[in-house]
């Protein structure tokens, strides 16, 4: 595939974007059928650690993630051609798309409002043929979270945030996997447990309006 004649970068408003990472993301962008990449995503707080390499790996089985590098350290080697081919989707902080691609596949679907959206737009371009990349090189810094109160720790996320988890989780299944929304859902109701016998009341109710349809607050 040549040159792209148009691409679009997404970045979130919580990262920061190192020297040449654009350049390197769009490098990779024109290679083979690549329709979308990511960059290597590390923690702001520490600057040490990654978030993903990329994106993440996604298991439809349980409507949940798992980023691909998560909390390496950031000078460890890191060898795309042993990536590349684990990823579902690339994370949304830093998304880099063909104009070509975008054409085909369309916009973001907003009826997600928070999360799952970039699942979404990744499983759409793959069932159209397109691959998904990495620019190693490409570095973002993320402030995890800083905008609406989400964190890859359970225990720190906002209401919000695990309201629309478990809303997204459950329109994404429906969309894509409606043969998993059984074991989707009783993963959504084994994790509400869990929180309910840590005395996290406020947060398995929220999660348990979500599983029912109903809006956040009563």
């Amino acid at each position: 595939m040549a040159q792209p004649d148009e691409a679009v970068f997404l970045l979130n408003n919580d990262t920061l974007l190192t020297e040449g990472a654009i350049d390197r993301m769009l490098a990779r962008l024109c290679q083979g059928r690549t329709g979308m990449c990511g960059a290597t995503v590390v923690y702001h707080h520490g600057q040490r650690r990654v978030q993903a390499y990329g994106g993440a790996r996604f298991q439809p089985w349980l409507g949940r993630a798992r980023h691909l590098g998560a909390h390496a350290a950031f000078d460890v080697p890191r060898d795309p051609a042993s990536v590349e081919p684990q990823l579902d989707y690339v994370l949304g902080a830093a998304l880099m798309i063909r104009g070509d691609c975008l054409n085909d596949v369309g916009l973001l679907d907003d009826r997600y409002f928070l999360y799952y959206e970039e699942i979404d737009w990744a499983t759409r371009a793959r069932r159209m043929g397109y691959d998904l990349g990495w620019a190693p090189d490409a570095v973002v810094f993320h402030k995890e979270g800083a905008t609406i109160g989400s964190s890859s720790n359970g225990r720190k996320r906002s209401l919000l945030s695990e309201y629309h988890m478990v809303r997204s989780s459950l329109l994404f299944t429906r969309k894509f996997y409606p043969y998993y929304l059984p074991t989707v859902v009783a993963f959504i109701l084994l994790k509400s447990l869990q929180m309910i016998f840590h005395n996290d009341l406020a947060r398995a109710a929220v999660r348990t309006r979500a599983l029912l349809g109903l809006s956040r607050a009563p």
